[in-house]
């Protein structure tokens, strides 16, 4: 995708055939339907976002209303940018896109819609929001290190330091997290937080960021680590990485 200031615009790809004369769709891009300011996608994430100002945004995950509020939200912003990348993006990029979203949505639909393992997360749920995440151990030692890691990736020139940075930071979080609710809650309170982040990330971190590949311990993973003590106010990032990680799971990244 090519964005203008204003409106998004691109260039007229020349035209390539493959053996059977036909254009080859996943090639070049396609002239865009309306307005594709990087700004669109800013709103995006406003629409998921809508706990900036509230510090006690962590409890909307010990009962089903807030469940159902947090689910609303984030369909809310992926309905928004799928409208957005049906309008701005390239035919590949946009299939992609929908096959992630598609993954997203059939996941976290096992904790929005009612059932066992909705109720076994709300039954773990009270003592994680009340013995984790408002403690500031919590807070100082997973969350401050993990934003401040991840709004170091855009800083990173090479494609493979700005991947490790990305996969090493989160499985530090979320073993610390892990860590800190098994003490606190037990190993059940643990599997029922675990559960439930892999279902919101529909699986692609397991996928994609192995801890058996990005050993968050390792020599490789410590040296692309920002300073110890780094803080970044997750509300002035403008990384689009931080920036969808810190809207997701704002009553989780508590500060």
């Amino acid at each position: 995708m090519v964005w203008s200031n204003d409106d998004c615009t691109e260039e007229q790809p020349s035209t390539i055939k493959g053996e059977s004369g036909k254009k080859n769709k996943f090639r070049g891009s396609h002239r865009s339907k309306g307005n594709c300011h990087l700004k669109e996608i800013h709103n995006c994430f406003e629409k998921i976002d809508r706990y900036s100002n509230d510090s006690d945004s962590f409890k909307l995950i010990t009962n089903d209303p807030g469940i159902d509020m947090i689910c609303s939200h984030s369909k809310d912003g992926i309905n928004c940018l799928k409208d957005h990348m049906e309008r701005c993006a390239t035919p590949i990029q946009n299939e992609m896109f929908e096959f992630a979203s598609e993954l997203f949505s059939k996941s976290i639909d096992r904790f929005c819609k009612d059932g066992e393992l909705r109720q076994n997360f709300l039954q773990h749920s009270p003592c994680i929001a009340d013995s984790v995440l408002s403690k500031p151990e919590y807070k100082e030692k997973c969350n401050q290190p993990y934003v401040a890691a991840m709004d170091a990736v855009s800083k990173q020139t090479d494609f493979d330091d700005r991947l490790y940075l990305t996969c090493c930071s989160y499985n530090r979080w979320i073993n610390c997290f892990l860590e800190i609710v098994s003490s606190s809650c037990q190993d059940s309170g643990k599997q029922a937080m675990d559960d439930f982040l892999e279902k919101s990330f529909a699986g692609l971190s397991t996928l994609i960021c192995s801890q058996d590949d990005f050993l968050f311990t390792s020599e490789r993973c410590k040296s692309l680590y920002p300073p110890e003590g780094t803080i970044v106010d997750p509300n002035q990032v403008h990384n689009p990485i931080t920036r969808y990680m810190t809207s997701h799971f704002r009553f989780l990244l508590t500060k």
